[in-house]
């Protein structure tokens, strides 16, 4: 997904940050999500829970291509930040059969808000590898279109008939 803030999240599990895509679940679940924490990306699996934060800052109100990648078999868990490997950690293994929805730009419990944008946001049911996530990192996000406003006339003829507005 790309993010772009100037915000700080909270610390230092991925639950206590303002979420992008997260559904966490109180207790001790099989959840996941991502969030931001401090100043950086994070990612979070459950059960035991287990976050991986970026080394790298992405509050500097700068669009930034972040990404996660979580191996259920081994528990790899790799953030990738603006294309490249930014760290590596592991988290518990097997599959993650909650949530069964997902918040984006907020935490499903009490919920905190992410303060920026979000752009582009993917999930996979795969690891995406190094070249494929550099990839979607090269993809530029594109900036809103400036809607201008139009005054419409009172009268519209429509279908041959005329609607006052």
């Amino acid at each position: 997904m790309w993010v772009k803030t100037t915000a700080t999240g909270g610390t230092p599990q991925w639950y206590s940050g303002p979420g992008l895509v997260d559904g966490d679940l109180p207790g001790s679940q099989n959840d996941f999500g991502t969030a931001l924490v401090g100043a950086k990306f994070a990612v979070g699996i459950g059960n035991p829970d287990t976050t991986l934060s970026s080394k790298t800052s992405i509050n500097d109100g700068n669009w930034h291509h972040v990404a996660a990648t979580w191996n259920m078999n081994n528990g790899a868990l790799v953030v990738y930040v603006n294309g490249v490997l930014d760290v590596t950690g592991s988290g518990p293994t097997g599959p993650r059969t909650s949530p069964s929805s997902l918040c984006i730009g907020r935490t499903p419990q009490d919920p905190q808000y992410f303060p920026g944008s979000l752009a582009d946001v993917r999930l996979y049911n795969s690891v995406l590898g190094s070249q494929q996530i550099a990839a979607l990192a090269s993809l530029q996000p594109v900036a809103p279109s400036v809607i201008t406003p139009t005054v419409l006339p009172t009268n519209v003829v429509y279908a041959g008939s005329t609607l006052n507005l």
